[in-house]
C-alpha cells in the first residue's frame, strides 16, 4: 500500500509543455506499464525466472492489467484487446470500458481509440498523452484532472517540493520511546521532554531547580525537583523559608532610617544584597522639612498654620490662614468701612452709615421736577439742590423760567411763509429749536409746490382717485395692489351705495376677452366692485358686485376689443379702506 500522495498543480503544466516540445511517444522508463511488452526471448522476465527464459512465463501485472501473450493490457481501454484479449475493435470503433462502441461516454477522452478517465489517468491527466511525471521515492498519479506524486511506502514528503525525501514508517501517535512515529521530523514532540534530558522543573517552594526528565518523558514534580543553591534576587531558592540568606540583606527589601536633615527616611537592598542610602521621606503636612530640601512642606498649598492678606469674594482686602492640610482656607473679609465699596461682603455698600459714600437720590427742591442730594465722604447726607433746566417744557432750576436756556420752549410755535407763498406753521421740537426751512406737515394739492420739503411735488395727491386720474391696466397683469386710505368717496356705487373712498382703474383691450376682478381674500374690509363701458362715471354698467365672497367681491364681464372700460374698488362704508389685494383674470 502507499503511505502518503500529494498534489502539483504544476506538473500537469509540465507535462503538457514535454508533449508540445516533441516528447517521444515510446516508454522510455524502466517501469513495466501498459506500454511495456516483453521480448519474445523472454527479456523481460525477471531475474529470478533468467534460468527459464523462453519458457511460457506469465508475467505479473500491474493492477488493473492482464497479461494478454505479448504485454500486460487494460481490458477496459485496450481497442486490440477490448474486453478479452485479443478481441480487437473495429477501425473507426473505440474500447469503451471493456466493450467496442462508436465513442467514449461517462465523460471519458477518447485516446487513441481507448476511453480513459483523464480525472484519474496518470498517462492521460486531463488531457491526452499529458503523462504525470514520477519523483524521488514517489509514483506518478492524476487526481481530478491535474498530475500529482503518491510516496512509496516507507517515505514521507516533509519539504513541499516534488519526491518524498524523508524515510519513515508511519507507526502512529507520538509516543514516549525516542522515535518519530508520526514522522513529522521531530521525536516526543507532543511530550513535555526527552526522556534521560536535562530539564528545569520548579521547586516546592516554587524557585527554578533543574532535573531529569523522567522514563515517561515528564518533568520532576515540585517534591522531586532539586533545590538550587541561594542566590540574591530576593527570593528563597533553597527553600528555607529565608531570603538571600547568607548576604547581608534581601535584594528588594525596605527599612526606615535616619535622613541627614532628622527626618526619617528609608533605605532599600540593591540587587547585590547590600543597603543603600538613606533616602528622605516624601513631603508631609506637617510644619517640617520631611524631604531634606530645606523648605517646610513643600509640594503643599501652604505652610501648615501659616497667615497671608487676601482677597475677598467681593473684592476687598481680607486674611486667610493655612490649615491642617496645608490647604488656605477661606478668605474672611474685615469689617465695613465709608468708602463705597461693600468690605464685609454682605452685599450692602456701607452699612452701617447713614448713606453710601458718593450716592445720590431724588430730594424736594421746591420746584416741580424735583431735586437731588449727594452722599458725602463722610456718608451723610447733603443739602437738596435743584435739577438743571432741561429741554421738556418745565421750570426745572426753579427761577420761573421754562426752557430759558435753550432757542424755544418745547412745544411752542410760530408762523412762516414757504417758497410756495403759503403760510406755515411751526413748532418747537425735541431739541427746543425750530425746523431750519419752513415745510409744511403734508403737501398742499393743487399749488405745483414742493410742500412738504420731501423734494417731489404734489405726491400724496390722488392719483386713481378719480376718473380723469384713472391708473392704466397694462395687458397680462394679474395681479394689482392699491391703498384707499388717502382717497377720496368721489363715486358713490352702483348697484348699491358705497359711501366709502375708492380707486379708479381702466384697461382697453386689443382683442374681445372675459375678464374677472377680484378682492377675495385680499382685503380686510368691506368691498364693492363695478365697471363702466366707454365713459367713466356715466357710461353704461356692464357688471357690479358686493359681498360674492364673505364681505368681499368678484365681477366678470365681456370686454369688447377697441372699448375703454372703468373699473372702480369701492368701499362698502366710510371705514371700509386701507390697503387691497385686485386679483385679474383674462387680460
Amino acid at each position: 500500500m502507499r503511505s502518503q500522495r500529494r498534489w502539483w498543480g504544476f506538473l500537469a503544466a509540465v507535462a503538457a509543455a514535454a508533449a508540445l516540445a516533441g516528447c517521444p511517444a515510446t516508454d522510455d522508463d524502466t517501469d513495466f506499464d501498459v506500454r511495456d511488452v516483453p521480448d519474445d526471448g523472454g527479456g523481460d522476465v525477471p531475474a529470478e525466472d533468467a534460468a527459464d527464459d523462453g519458457a511460457a512465463e506469465v508475467p505479473e501485472c500491474p493492477a488493473g492489467q492482464t497479461w494478454c501473450g505479448t504485454g500486460c493490457r487494460d481490458l477496459l481501454a485496450d481497442p486490440e484487446h477490448c474486453g478479452t484479449c485479443d478481441t480487437a475493435c473495429g477501425a473507426l470503433d473505440v474500447c469503451d470500458r471493456g466493450t467496442c462502441a462508436p465513442g467514449c461516454s461517462g465523460g471519458r477522452l477518447n485516446c487513441g481509440r481507448s476511453c480513459v478517465d483523464a480525472q484519474t489517468d496518470p498517462e492521460h491527466c486531463g488531457t491526452c498523452d499529458t503523462v504525470c511525471p514520477a519523483a524521488a521515492n514517489a509514483d506518478p498519479a492524476c487526481e481530478t484532472g491535474a498530475c500529482g506524486l503518491e510516496c512509496l511506502d516507507g517515505y514521507v514528503d516533509l519539504d513541499a517540493l516534488p519526491g518524498c525525501e524523508y524515510a519513515c514508517e508511519v507507526a502512529g501517535a507520538e509516543a514516549c520511546n525516542a522515535v518519530d512515529d508520526d514522522c513529522d521530523a521531530e521525536t516526543d514532540e507532543d511530550f513535555a521532554c526527552l526522556a534521560g534530558e536535562p530539564v528545569a522543573c520548579t521547586t516546592a517552594c516554587g524557585s527554578a531547580g533543574s532535573g531529569t526528565c523522567s522514563a515517561e518523558c515528564a518533568v520532576p514534580a515540585p517534591d522531586a525537583c532539586p533545590l538550587p543553591a541561594e542566590a540574591c534576587n530576593g527570593e528563597d531558592d533553597d527553600c528555607d523559608t529565608r531570603c538571600d540568606n547568607g548576604f547581608t540583606c534581601c535584594a528588594g527589601d525596605t527599612a526606615p532610617c535616619l535622613t541627614t536633615c532628622s527626618s526619617i527616611g528609608a533605605r532599600t537592598c540593591d540587587a547585590d544584597c547590600a543597603w543603600g542610602e538613606c533616602l528622605p521621606a516624601a513631603e508631609e503636612c506637617n510644619g517640617l522639612d520631611d524631604d531634606c530640601d530645606t523648605v517646610t512642606d513643600s509640594g503643599f498649598e501652604c505652610t501648615r498654620r501659616a497667615t497671608e492678606t487676601c482677597t475677598t469674594a467681593c473684592g476687598s482686602a481680607g486674611n486667610r490662614a493655612c490649615g491642617d492640610d496645608c490647604a488656605w482656607g477661606v478668605c474672611t473679609p474685615p469689617r465695613e468701612l465709608c468708602n463705597g465699596t461693600d468690605d464685609d461682603c454682605d452685599t450692602v455698600i456701607d452699612n452701617g452709615f447713614a448713606c453710601t459714600r458718593g450716592a445720590t437720590e431724588a430730594c424736594d427742591s421746591g420746584c416741580a421736577t424735583g431735586g437731588s442730594r449727594t452722599c458725602s465722604a463722610t456718608c451723610t447726607w447733603g443739602s437738596c439742590q435743584p435739577p438743571l433746566e432741561a429741554c421738556n417744557a418745565a421750570d426745572d432750576d426753579c427761577d420761573t423760567a421754562t426752557d430759558e436756556t435753550f432757542a424755544c420752549a418745547l412745544g411752542s410755535t410760530r408762523s412762516c411763509t414757504n417758497s410756495c407763498g403759503v403760510s406755515v406753521s411751526q413748532t418747537c421740537g425735541a431739541a427746543c429749536t425750530f425746523p431750519a426751512a419752513c415745510c409744511a406737515a403734508a403737501e398742499v394739492c393743487g399749488n405745483s409746490c414742493d410742500d412738504d420739503c420731501d423734494g417731489s411735488t404734489n405726491e400724496d395727491c390722488t392719483r386713481g382717485d378719480t376718473c380723469a386720474d384713472a391708473i392704466v391696466i397694462a395687458p397680462g397683469t394679474t395681479t394689482i395692489s392699491g391703498d384707499t386710505s388717502t382717497m377720496a368717496a368721489d363715486y358713490g356705487g352702483v348697484c348699491v351705495t358705497a359711501p366709502g373712498p375708492e380707486m379708479v382703474y381702466r384697461f382697453t383691450p386689443t382683442t374681445t376677452v372675459t375678464v374677472t376682478f377680484s378682492t377675495c381674500g385680499g382685503a380686510a374690509y368691506d368691498t364693492v366692485l363695478y365697471a363702466w363701458a366707454g365713459t367713466c362715471g356715466s357710461g353704461s354698467t356692464v357688471a357690479c358686485a358686493d359681498d360674492s365672497c364673505g364681505v368681499q367681491s368678484t365681477i366678470t364681464f365681456t370686454a369688447l376689443a377697441g372699448t375703454t372700460y372703468y373699473v372702480v374698488m369701492d368701499g362698502y362704508g366710510t371705514a371700509s379702506l386701507g390697503p387691497f389685494t385686485l386679483t385679474v383674470t383674462g387680460l
